[in-house]
């Protein structure tokens, strides 16, 4: 689960920022979708953030994309895929065989859950921030395809999502899949090797509430 996450203002993450205001696609995207490229701060779906994705002549780089796939025929949007079923969902096996990203952020927030007891609905309660524990940035792993209006044509992306692991598994069931930065390579761009590379997702996580 991952309703938006954050980018710390000054981070490590301004260098790859920077290589995605510097792409033109931005420039284009920002004009057709009336949104800017987040470049601090939270992030929301249906914003544009920066992703890390494999540059069609080879080897990997930084671009602008849109979080949320759109349903055929729908205005409606999914913005987390359970990363146990992808692969052979018919809207993203494609994407997870050729087009998988990583989205680095500082955090992501998840707020906890409980029943009143009163009306036995289920009510929001605290909110976390929450990333691996000993890692400077979070590299959250997505799946992208491309949308189009008229002759437009711009990259979307959705954040894959698993089980919460044990340390934070109290504040929800699930959680972003969140690689290793040594393998952002590997996840990018060896289309044999995605169903292993998930395996190997961060689990001990550190939280404090915002």
């Amino acid at each position: 689960m991952c309703c938006c996450f954050y980018i710390e203002p000054g981070s490590g993450i301004k260098r790859l920022i920077d290589q995605a205001v510097k792409s033109p696609l931005t420039q284009k995207m920002t004009q057709m979708l009336s949104k800017p490229l987040v470049l601090e701060g939270e992030a929301r779906p249906t914003n544009i953030v920066s992703s890390i994705a494999k540059r069609r002549g080879g080897g990997i780089s930084v671009f602008p994309m849109q979080w949320g796939f759109r349903l055929l025929d729908s205005n409606r949007r999914i913005f987390n895929i359970r990363s146990e079923s992808a692969e052979g969902k018919w809207l993203f096996k494609e994407s997870f065989k050729y087009r998988r990203c990583v989205i680095p952020c500082s955090w992501y927030f998840e707020w906890s859950h409980y029943t009143d007891l009163e009306t036995g609905k289920m009510k929001t309660g605290r909110k976390y921030a929450i990333h691996p524990e000993n890692e400077g940035t979070t590299y959250l792993a997505g799946l992208y395809g491309y949308e189009r209006k008229e002759d437009f044509e711009w990259p979307v992306f959705a954040l894959l999502t698993k089980d919460s692991s044990e340390s934070v598994g109290f504040i929800h069931d699930r959680m972003p899949l969140i690689l290793p930065e040594s393998l952002i390579g590997s996840w990018v761009e060896d289309d044999e090797s995605a169903s292993e590379i998930m395996k190997e997702a961060l689990g001990k996580m550190v939280f404090r509430e915002v």
